[in-house]
């Protein structure tokens, strides 16, 4: 058993989850051995119960090398300093080709919800400070995405009406009047 292996299963004794790390958080433990800072007890106790709730979670995490570290740093800073962040990562990946910056919204979207459960499971904020960090990332998810699609379609200049008008499409309307009566 891994030295990770062996702490995060130490953070489970005794409760309601004690025994529960399955197969995911094994992996996860063997993948992410090498990268794991020194993590504040609370954080590894979310990270045990994230994991041994969450073994999907757990296999795609074992992939994603700096996620540990950004658990980490929950301690400190908190989610509201993480949401803080969004609008400079959003210029980034709006830089990216379309394909590229729609796999970089997933892989942000996937790694910070990952942290948010974990804050949730760790007791390290309350609930609407972890309502608030998801309503922010799911915004800053759904304005990037719109800026992408925006650059990406071809036709008349819609300005600040491009949600007006695709909602008008989505709702199968020629145009935002008709979509509003149909």
């Amino acid at each position: 058993m891994s030295a990770l292996l062996q702490r995060l299963s130490e953070a489970l004794a005794g409760g309601a989850l004690a025994g529960g790390l399955g197969a995911g958080a094994e992996r996860f433990a063997e993948h992410r051995e090498g990268d794991a800072p020194e993590l504040d007890e609370r954080v590894l106790r979310g990270v045990a119960r994230l994991l041994a709730t969450q073994p999907e979670t757990a296999a795609y995490l074992s992939n994603r090398p700096g996620w540990l570290t950004s658990a980490a740093g929950l301690a400190a800073s908190g989610l509201a300093e993480r949401a803080e962040a969004f609008a400079g990562e959003d210029l980034e990946i709006l830089e990216l080709d379309l394909e590229s910056a729609l796999d970089a919204l997933r892989l942000r979207r996937r790694d910070e919800m990952a942290l948010a459960a974990c804050a949730d499971l760790a007791d390290l904020a309350p609930f609407d400070a972890i309502s608030e960090f998801l309503s922010r990332l799911a915004e800053s998810t759904a304005r990037a995405a719109l800026a992408l699609a925006q650059r990406e379609v071809s036709g008349p200049d819609l300005g600040g009406d491009f949600a007006w008008w695709a909602w008008a499409r989505w709702r199968g309307a020629s145009s935002p009047t008709t979509a509003i009566w149909t």
